[in-house]
């Protein structure tokens, strides 16, 4: 955590409008909470007079077609985050059987060590995360730890006109 895997992710989006989506999942979303930020974000109706599953409807019929990626940081509060909660993780299932599975694009960012135990702590109580897992195979790890010449490259970025010196000291 920490490393900047969620600025990116954003960053990333905001350079693909239209093309890319990025929402961020806080502690506690409850379900309508969740769906009424995606389907803020997508452009579709989300008043608080609508229930979950009208919101959850509206956002697979606008993202359907596979034009528009999803990126959703903090993916590892998708889980239910009571300790005592056996159920599924329904808003996972939802993600896979209503948007991947019908080709929607979906990047879930979270630590792997986060969204690792999540899965084996669900796949206990019956619930198969090798769906959701193997659909993720495409998985990217980034480096604990920036090289000098990463971050120079990171200086240089922000600030074009310094010399290479410069970017060192920043």
């Amino acid at each position: 955590e920490g490393i900047g895997k969620s600025a990116a992710a954003n960053e990333w989006c905001e350079q693909r409008p239209g093309r890319a989506i990025y929402v961020r999942i806080e502690y506690g979303t409850d379900e309508t909470t969740l769906y009424r930020s995606i389907a803020h974000k997508v452009g579709t109706a989300c008043s608080y007079a609508r229930k979950a599953v009208e919101i959850r409807s509206r956002i697979q019929d606008a993202l359907e077609p596979g034009h528009v990626m999803l990126v959703i940081a903090a993916a590892h509060f998708l889980f239910p985050q009571n300790e005592r909660a056996w159920a599924i993780p329904k808003r996972l299932d939802w993600l896979r059987t209503a948007l991947v599975d019908f080709g929607v694009p979906v990047a879930l960012i979270s630590t792997p060590q986060v969204f690792s135990k999540q899965c084996e702590r669900y796949r206990k109580i019956g619930w198969n995360s090798n769906q959701i897992e193997r659909r993720l195979a495409n998985t990217t790890l980034l480096p604990d730890k920036l090289t000098n010449e990463d971050a120079i490259a990171v200086a240089r970025f922000y600030f074009p006109a310094v010399t290479r010196y410069q970017a060192k000291l920043i």
